[in-house]
């Protein structure tokens, strides 16, 4: 949950991930549809608005009168955002910074033993490699074989529900951005 606002229009992100606004009731500021936003920011200035969706995309939306909104990213990979007066700031990670926060994620697993940890880290690190050597199509096979892998351990019991699914929806989204 969180909360955004500047001096005539203001959000709000449920905990259910959908965006509610108040304020300004300019036809332009009617958030968008949907309840798969983990972040929002506002414009001091313009009166517009930007999202970060679950799958790591933007949203902008709003009055605009500067031109702003035709100048957000449509690229994926974007982990934060903060508002401005004329701007936003969105702070995109590359796909190997990406892997390394999904290594950080595995490292924290209270389910999984060394050795399993190992498995997943492993096969993250394949992937990070493949990055950073520019392959085609291996890091999202390796991607592919981590999320098999995540899905074993979650059959097995030694990774709950809500452990397998932030694991395998942050490597899906990853393997979606790649556009193979």
């Amino acid at each position: 949950m969180a909360i955004a606002a500047c001096c005539i229009y203001q959000l709000a992100l449920r905990a259910n991930g959908s965006v509610v606004a108040w304020g300004w009731s300019h036809p332009t500021n009617i958030p968008p549809k949907g309840n798969d936003f983990r972040a929002i920011a506002v414009g001091d200035v313009d009166y517009h608005a930007v999202a970060l969706r679950e799958d790591s995309t933007l949203i902008a939306w709003g009055y605009d009168r500067h031109d702003l909104m035709d100048r957000t990213p449509d690229d994926g990979g974007f982990v934060a955002i903060d508002g401005g007066a004329y701007q936003f700031i969105a702070i995109q990670l590359t796909n190997s910074q990406r892997v390394a926060a999904l290594q950080e994620q595995v490292a924290k697993l209270d389910g999984l033993n060394r050795g399993q940890q190992r498995v997943l880290t492993a096969t993250l690190d394949a992937a990070a490699r493949s990055f950073e050597d520019d392959r085609d199509h291996t890091p999202a096979n390796q991607l592919g074989a981590f999320i098999n892998q995540a899905q074993g351990f979650q059959r097995s019991g030694h990774l709950s529900g809500i452990e397998a699914h932030a694991l395998i929806n942050a490597a899906e989204i990853l393997i979606s951005d790649l556009g193979l």
